[in-house]
């Protein structure tokens, strides 16, 4: 998976849409690698670039080999700061982290059944995967595992209607509704 994501990259600076787009965003930098659905084997993988000067981000999204940008306004704190992606320093590949995560689920809360799955690649205070299943029992299942050494940072069972009320870090379930 880290290598899909790479590979998207490069293929992303190397395009010529990407290189237009870049002349005006000169100090934008990749933020996320973000990708949804049921199975691993079939996504897709989002990216998404932070500028700085207009505090706003482009997301890229390879369909049909066409690579398709959409900018948008960060909703965030205003003191927080979005913290660039170093692709380099991720040494846990996504399938690692899930394997991890599934251990963790297996013993926790083994009647969680995930009926979607989201995936975000970031650095909030470190790099991590921050991956979040929506279960059949209608649950939001979120668990943040470092994506250098492996280890399970945060993990959150919380129902769905009750996710409006808490105060998580619900980006990707917001990309997950729109």
């Amino acid at each position: 998976m880290l290598d899909d994501i790479k590979s998207f990259l490069s293929a992303l600076e190397n395009s010529e849409q990407f290189n237009i787009w870049r002349e005006s965003h000169k100090n934008a930098y990749l933020c996320s690698a973000f990708s949804i659905g049921p199975d691993i084997d079939k996504i897709t993988w989002q990216l998404d670039f932070y500028n700085p000067d207009d505090m706003k981000i482009t997301s890229f999204v390879e369909q049909n080999n066409i690579i398709r940008n959409q900018e948008e306004s960060v909703f965030k704190k205003p003191e927080t700061q979005v913290k660039e992606l170093n692709l380099s320093k991720v040494k846990v590949d996504l399938k690692k982290a899930i394997e991890k995560l599934e251990r963790f689920k297996k013993k926790k809360y083994p009647k969680e059944n995930s009926t979607q799955k989201i995936f975000v690649l970031q650095n909030l205070d470190s790099m991590l995967w921050n991956i979040t299943y929506i279960t059949s029992s209608f649950n939001i299942f979120n668990v943040k595992v470092d994506a250098v050494n492996g280890k399970i940072i945060s993990s959150d069972l919380i129902p769905i209607m009750g996710f409006k009320d808490k105060k998580y870090d619900k980006s990707a379930f917001d990309k997950f509704i729109k």
